[in-house]
């Protein structure tokens, strides 16, 4: 059976703004070719918050593709810090069912970024029969992903210790005046 799955040929990278953008050609193999995408493509949340994501795997061209392992990937464009994909989400790999003409087929991931900053997340899709050394691969759009951090409202448990101690201080002023007062 012939892969469907394409070579990557043409990768380049144009940084602007702290964020990288990634176009990517993909080789056409005759009549066979997969195309893979995550949506939404851009993504903004806070640290800790969980965001679903949608893979999608596509055969524009004439006959099945195999069945296709993609993988979720998360890179630091500019290079400010080191990124483990394990820790934005339990799942990195999922088999994908061979994929018919014009039934493009989805699988979601759910990611929770564990740290503040500006990222590039993406999805890479082989065929798992090619062994260790596969020629062709499938690499989907690059998602940028801005990473706000995330504010608590009652760091370190202190809110009701920041409200009661100022009501104490409070109270007994109003009822040592009170006392005098009424002398």
């Amino acid at each position: 059976m012939k892969s469907c799955i394409p070579l990557v040929t043409t990768v380049w990278a144009a940084f602007g703004l702290g964020m990288a953008t990634i176009a990517l050609a993909n080789a056409d193999f005759g009549d066979c070719r997969l195309l893979v995408s995550v949506t939404p493509d851009r993504v903004r949340t806070s640290v800790g918050e969980s965001v679903e994501l949608l893979v999608t795997v596509a055969s524009p061209a004439t006959g099945p593709t195999p069945e296709t392992v993609v993988h979720l990937d998360i890179t630091d464009p500019v290079q400010e810090m080191s990124v483990d994909p394990e820790d934005w989400t339990t799942t990195l790999t999922q088999a994908v069912p061979p994929v018919e003409t014009g039934k493009p087929t989805s699988v979601s991931w759910t990611i929770a970024p564990p740290s503040a900053g500006d990222f590039l997340l993406y999805a890479v899709a082989v065929d798992p029969n090619a062994g260790v050394e596969p020629t062709q691969i499938a690499v989907s759009n690059g998602v940028p992903v801005h990473v706000a951090e995330r504010r608590p409202f009652n760091p370190q448990g202190i809110l009701p210790l920041a409200i009661a101690v100022p009501a104490l201080i409070g109270a007994v002023l109003i009822w040592r005046r009170r006392r005098l007062v009424s002398r």
